[in-house]
């Protein structure tokens, strides 16, 4: 599986400063390259045999890449966040502000105390009255209409790679009241549940030591439902299953201590193989680009390519920031 290729091919021909929504793309890219590396890392010390791609590759290729990573990291910065677009036109955002720290602390690039102090003040001035957070302070409303559980992730998983600490009761209760009968989270309070938002609202209260026990055994039952009966897992109840769902659910519940995998029992049905997880990511493989798509037969992206590596190889992921 020589994917580090393919995230070098996607950094290669998205040049650094063509508009587009550059820092999430090239952060998915550094996530899938670190979670390679540290695969190969493993299965050189005596790890699982079967190695993802060529010894020292995609370590190679990051190594490679990190000037240039820290030169992007230095253009994308705004002087207290980051812009989700290389066309300098556009203001700084919080996703973006995340997506930029993160690359930043896969490759060991040091911000200084005064641009840290920055970034933190421009994270707190998203927040919203009632305790969510907003992209942009200039998004504000007065009925939180512009905020969202996203957000609001992106806001404590940035204060905490800043180092800073998280201590937000009202966000905490906010979040909470977003927790469904089903267990699952929604997008406001009685919204359906969804996997990928459940991940938001668990790892903002992970990140913020307010992670219950009550709170982790509803969404256990949510999360665990997730899986479809024919193969893969899917965001919400009767929709098909997508790739990215097998890291947004296995990493939810590994965040909760539950230690999983694609192939542990509890998530296979007693009339089918053990191999079924693992069957349906084989079949959103794209052979030739080697990459991950959404579904079978669909075209692969690097979102999808680096959730499902690290769904594959959890090893040594910080499964509340999504870093290694």
């Amino acid at each position: 599986m020589r994917s580090a290729k393919y995230f070098e091919r996607v950094l290669t021909l998205a040049p650094l400063r063509v508009d587009a929504e550059h820092c999430a793309t090239v952060y998915f890219c550094v996530l899938g390259l670190s979670v390679l590396a540290k695969k190969e890392i493993n299965d050189t010390n005596g790890g699982e045999a079967e190695k993802p791609c060529r010894t020292g590759e995609a370590g190679t290729i990051l190594g490679n890449w990190k000037p240039k990573l820290q030169q992007y990291i230095e253009y994308m910065f705004t002087g207290d966040g980051f812009r989700a677009s290389s066309s300098g036109v556009r203001d700084t955002e919080l996703l973006a502000t995340y997506f930029g720290l993160a690359i930043a602390a896969m490759i060991n690039y040091e911000f200084n105390d005064a641009d840290k102090n920055n970034i933190s003040t421009f994270v707190l001035s998203c927040r919203q009255k009632k305790g969510m957070y907003c992209n942009n302070p200039t998004l504000f409303d007065e009925y939180d209409l512009n905020s969202s559980v996203r957000h609001t992730y992106a806001a404590f998983a940035s204060l905490k790679l800043l180092g800073k600490n998280i201590n937000d009761l009202e966000s905490f209760e906010r979040i909470k009241s977003l927790q469904n009968y089903d267990g699952g989270f929604g997008m406001c309070v009685n919204d359906e549940s969804h996997a990928g938002l459940t991940f938001c609202a668990l790892a903002s209260l992970e990140l913020g030591g307010s992670l219950s026990s009550a709170v982790k055994h509803k969404a256990v039952r949510f999360l665990l439902n997730r899986k479809v009966l024919s193969n893969g897992f899917n965001g919400r109840p009767n929709k098909d299953p997508d790739c990215c769902y097998s890291f947004w659910v296995l990493n939810s519940l590994r965040m909760m201590g539950i230690d999983i995998s694609l192939n542990t029992p509890a998530l296979v049905d007693s009339n089918q193989s053990s191999q079924t997880e693992i069957d349906f990511m084989s079949s959103c493989f794209d052979s030739i680009l080697h990459a991950f798509s959404p579904i079978p037969d669909s075209d692969p992206d690097p979102y999808h390519t680096a959730l499902a590596l690290a769904a594959l190889f959890p090893e040594s992921i910080d499964h509340a920031l999504v870093i290694l």
